[in-house]
């Protein structure tokens, strides 16, 4: 009986010995993958907040409208969604649906003017898109408050495209016109789109910088096999980063430094994979100059060169539409949308910065670059007579969360705050300027 508790006071000290020998490897494994992870990203919370930008891919915006259609070429407008059927019901959010000419609405966009009820057309990108399917409530008892609106009701065109960017909203505007569209009023939320996605998905592919977004990506088929094999390998390589993030952020893996030193080497693999198959794709892009992908070619000597065109862009597509809405008596507002990289535009909180703030952003430099050319155009669309309205402001005094994400998308909150903005603007530059458009005789309307 003694031996036997001997071997087993033996075999059990042993087994402590490993253990101790097994958990104080494992500590100084942890601690030397901390003191990595530290060396590599600053701190351990950075690298998580690195993954979860990482996992993003169709932003899920809590209040919001989110479809997950595909995108069509237009032979007008350049990009639309794939239409859903009237008898699919109402799949987006359980409110709308993307009509036969490819916007997120309930309605045909083509509505007739009557006395009693105010057509309110609304263009621009995503920030726009999702402001026009949540907040309309809003902006009309606003818009509503103007004498000269008093007993109509408002009727929505919703007419803005996820990635939309001048000039395709004046395009959609002629085209609509071409098929019998009327309008009362037209607002246009822009400003983000204009400058942060052609030096993303333009020029670095030899495309257009006017072209719509996505435009090397479907066109793809006029580019042959290698250009739809090279972009095959990106979108997986997209995947592959995304699913990594995932696990990285996963319990228990998300507290080990281990795993994240692991998560973060293959990370950097994937990226440099990344980055020399998007060379690959732009010295293809460069050297097969097929014209129904690049357009006319550009070439700029220096980034400052490219923030200024950019601006222009968005600058001369806005006058233009100012006049085709003069020609056709439609009141035109233009708003220049809030992005939280614009500096002092917005208090924010930790809880706030952690999701709404990307360190080293794409958005954020185009924004800091391009926000104030635009704001300096202010006085040059007044010569013009447009009425342009800065509402990069909007937001100067709330201190509640309102970015959904690192680009420039907003909680409920945020759009409801930035409708009463603008639909306090419109009534009152209407009640108190009268800015009314001349019909063709050159009479008021």
């Amino acid at each position: 009986m003694r031996k036997l508790d001997a071997s087993w006071r033996f075999r059990s000290r042993r087994i402590a010995i490993r253990l101790s020998l097994i958990l104080g490897t494992w500590l100084i494994v942890e601690m030397v993958s901390l003191t990595a992870i530290k060396f590599l990203c600053g701190s351990l919370e950075t690298h998580r907040k690195n993954l979860r930008v990482a996992t993003a891919m169709v932003p899920d915006y809590p209040g919001g409208v989110v479809y997950p259609f595909s995108k069509l070429i237009h032979p007008y407008v350049g990009v639309i969604r794939q239409p859903t059927r009237p008898s699919a019901g109402l799949p987006i959010g359980g409110e709308y649906r993307v009509t036969e000419f490819g916007f997120v609405d309930v309605d045909s966009p083509i509505q007739k003017r009557s006395p009693d009820r105010l057509i309110v057309g609304i263009l621009g990108g995503s920030v726009a898109r999702q402001f026009s399917c949540n907040a309309t409530k809003q902006l009309e008892e606003e818009l509503l408050k103007c004498p000269e609106f008093a007993g109509r009701k408002c009727h929505f065109v919703r007419l803005a495209i996820d990635g939309c960017k001048q000039p395709q909203q004046l395009m959609i505007l002629n085209h609509l016109l071409c098929q019998g569209a009327e309008f009362d009023l037209l607002i246009n939320l822009d400003g983000l789109n204009e400058i942060a996605l052609p030096g993303h998905d333009n020029l670095p592919f030899g495309i257009n910088s006017a072209y719509p977004a996505d435009w090397g990506m479907l066109t793809r088929t006029y580019s042959g096999d290698d250009y739809v094999y090279l972009l095959g390998r990106i979108t997986s390589n997209r995947r592959q980063q995304r699913a990594l993030s995932n696990w990285g952020l996963s319990f228990p893996q998300s507290y080990s430094p281990t795993a994240q030193l692991i998560c973060r080497l293959q990370q950097d693999q994937l990226i440099e994979e990344l980055r020399i198959c998007l060379g690959q794709l732009t010295d293809l892009s460069n050297r097969r100059k097929i014209y129904a992908v690049p357009g006319p070619p550009e070439s700029f000597q220096s980034p400052d060169e490219i923030n200024a065109h950019f601006v222009e862009t968005w600058y001369r597509s806005s006058i233009v539409l100012h006049r085709v809405c003069v020609a056709n008596s439609i009141r035109y507002f233009h708003f220049l949308q809030p992005n939280q990289y614009l500096p002092g535009s917005k208090p924010m909180g930790p809880e706030e910065t952690a999701g709404a703030i990307e360190v080293n952003s794409r958005t954020g430099a185009a924004v800091q670059a391009c926000y104030p050319l635009m704001q300096a155009k202010r006085e040059s669309f007044r010569q013009e007579g447009v009425a342009f309205i800065d509402l990069t402001g909007v937001f100067a005094d709330e201190i509640q969360p309102l970015y959904s994400d690192g680009c420039c998308h907003l909680f409920l909150a945020g759009d409801l705050i930035m409708a009463r903005a603008i639909g306090t603007q419109i009534s009152q530059l209407i009640t108190n300027n009268r800015p009314t458009p001349p019909t063709e005789d050159g009479d008021d309307r």
